[in-house]
Parts: structure tokens; sequence; C-alpha cells
């Protein structure tokens, strides 16, 4: 996992890994995350779920889903 994934998910679940702490980052945008969702094993998912952030992962990855089906034209 590169430096921009461990970002990204340590902005969903709400804690960064000490080697990006302190750094000044943007806020990940919905495509990211949702790459970065397609990109982990459900192994990993599963961990990262039964952690003690996963209800705060949960949500967070949930409405960037949501955002993007919401901005995306409905397909017939």
């Amino acid at each position: 996992m590169n430096v921009k994934d461990k970002s990204i998910l340590g902005h969903l679940i709400g804690k960064l890994p000490p080697e990006i702490r302190g750094k000044v980052l943007e806020p990940p945008t919905d495509g990211e995350i949702k790459a970065l969702l397609v990109k982990l094993s459900p192994t990993e998912m599963r961990r990262i779920v039964a952690g003690p952030n996963g209800t705060e992962f949960n949500r967070n990855s949930t409405a960037a889903l949501q955002r993007l089906a919401a901005a995306s034209p409905a397909k017939k």
C-alpha cells in the first residue's frame, strides 16, 4: 500500500498512520475512495471493518459511494 492509499484509509478510519502525521494532506475525492475500496482484498476489508474504527470506515466509505452514485447519471 502506497502513501496515498494509506492517507485515504487514514481519512476513512479517522486516524492517520505515524509516517504521514503532521503532513498537510488534501482530503481524498470520492473517486479516490472508490478506487481504494476496489483495490482492497476481502480479507483486508474484513480486518478493517472488524477493527476498532470499523463503524467510522463504513460510515465514511458508504457516504462517498452514495455521493458518487447521486452524481452519476442514471443508466437505463
